[in-house]
């Protein structure tokens, strides 16, 4: 599912979500796939992670990607095989 700027509002309500994240999909576990603002390269992209409510106790939110565009391109392989 893609998020939208309410699921990025409604994962604001908990106090846990770090607010440079931007949700634009749930995992189907709990979590939430979001483009982190707080860092950005030197082509103006964010990376993508993944939060879930543990996320802090394990260091913060999992790196899935450097980018955007490398995360929807390992989602495709992923569904094409």
């Amino acid at each position: 599912m893609l998020g939208t700027a309410a699921e990025t509002l409604d994962a604001r309500e908990d106090k846990r979500f770090p607010p440079p994240l931007l949700v634009f999909e749930y995992d189907g576990m709990g979590g939430v796939i979001s483009l982190d603002s707080s860092e950005q390269n030197g082509d103006g992209e964010y990376p993508v992670v993944a939060w879930d409510p543990g996320a802090e106790a394990r260091g913060g939110p999992e790196r899935l990607a450097e980018d955007f565009g490398t995360y929807a391109l390992r989602r495709c392989r992923v569904g094409l095989r």
